[in-house]
């Protein structure tokens, strides 16, 4: 095998590493590194000046799940535009908008509006990363 062809094959495993998690979205302060996945799920929540990975890698978690009358939905897409991030819900066309914004110690998600058309009952965020849930550290 030719040095260009071994270098295509190394570019192209790169290339393809790196595109899995192109849609990735991240969340940054000076004390946190939030990355939430297209799928709506946290891959990863680092402390960064300790270098260490707080969250769980199995099972992933959603970031939030809703309930609508008696069925529950977990979340299963997020997009990000600018401020604000869209969540959907595997099973109905409810929509949640948030706003993020993110400070020196915290990196707060407040619920913007919900869109489409919940069938009957109640709607909730039920997820430990609810419509006012934020990231912050802890002051001893």
């Amino acid at each position: 095998m030719s040095c260009l062809s071994r270098s295509s094959i190394a570019l192209a495993i790169v290339f393809a590493a790196t595109f899995s998690h192109a849609s990735d979205i991240v969340f940054e302060n000076p004390w946190f590194r939030a990355v939430l996945g297209d799928d709506a799920g946290w891959r990863s929540l680092v402390h960064k000046s300790a270098g260490a990975e707080l969250r769980a890698t199995e099972p992933q978690t959603p970031l939030a799940d809703i309930r609508i009358g008696d069925q529950q939905f977990q979340a299963n897409g997020a997009t990000r535009n600018d401020v604000q991030l869209t969540v959907t819900f595997r099973g109905c066309d409810t929509r949640l908008v948030y706003v993020v914004t993110t400070a020196d110690d915290w990196i707060v998600f407040r619920l913007r509006r919900t869109e489409g058309k919940p069938t009957a009952g109640t709607m909730a965020s039920t997820a430990a990363s609810t419509a006012t849930s934020s990231i912050r550290r802890r002051r001893c």
